[in-house]
């Protein structure tokens, strides 16, 4: 969920708390951090789980298929940790950002357009001009696109 953002963070940002936060023992970036880390994985876990559930009980072309090895299931996890990692990250970049402009809302409606533009989800990837293609195929936002559609 790459538009949602904590709204404590921002307020703690536009309000005079933040003076106050900086005068805690505690390194703020990381703080913020684990909070938004426990926070989208919290929601992804809630929301997940439930559709997971019900998945591996489905008739056969509809199911949840086990991965092929061992190795496959390890990298798997290992690059859904990494893309979690990143993702809290680009947010944390986010909330820096709201540091240098006078209210967090221009950024946060920017940040979220463009990755919803980039993403596919308003014009299909494979619908693009060849040349911006280019571009997008050294971004990770392709992969979708891939797949979704191999003979394009």
């Amino acid at each position: 969920m790459t538009w949602y953002f904590d709204n404590e963070i921002f307020d703690s940002i536009t309000s005079s708390n933040f003076p106050y936060e900086l005068c805690r023992p505690a390194n703020i970036y990381a703080m913020w951090f684990a909070k938004n880390m426990a926070t989208r994985l919290s929601r992804a876990v809630l929301r997940c789980m439930p559709i997971l559930a019900v998945a591996a009980f489905l008739p056969e072309p509809f199911n949840i298929s086990f991965p092929v090895s061992a190795a496959t299931g390890i990298f798997f996890f290992i690059s859904m940790i990494l893309g979690f990692l990143v993702l809290v990250a680009f947010t944390m970049l986010i909330y820096i950002s709201a540091f240098y402009t006078i209210s967090p809302f221009g950024i946060r409606i920017l940040t979220t357009s463009a990755l919803e533009f980039l993403t596919g989800g308003i014009i299909p990837l494979p619908f693009f001009p060849q040349n911006l293609q280019k571009v997008l195929n050294v971004l990770p936002f392709t992969l979708y696109a891939e797949y979704a559609f191999p003979d394009i």
